[in-house]
């Protein structure tokens, strides 16, 4: 019985960790999305590259 509970815990984790793997790609994709609707001077003028993983990844939070 021990063995059924643990690998169901275990299979519980799993598909938690993989939700929120799954959001984290989400929220990748809508960044992606709206920085490839602005002009691409003001991208690249205005924000640098750890600029946008710190926007990143206080959206994925």
């Amino acid at each position: 019985m021990s063995v059924t509970k643990s690998k169901t815990a275990e299979h519980d984790a799993d598909i938690k960790d993989n939700s929120h793997e799954r959001a984290k790609l989400e929220a990748f994709a809508e960044a992606q999305a709206l920085i490839s609707k602005l002009p691409r001077e003001t991208v690249l003028d205005t924000m640098s590259h750890e600029d946008m993983e710190t926007q990143f990844e206080r959206r994925s939070v």
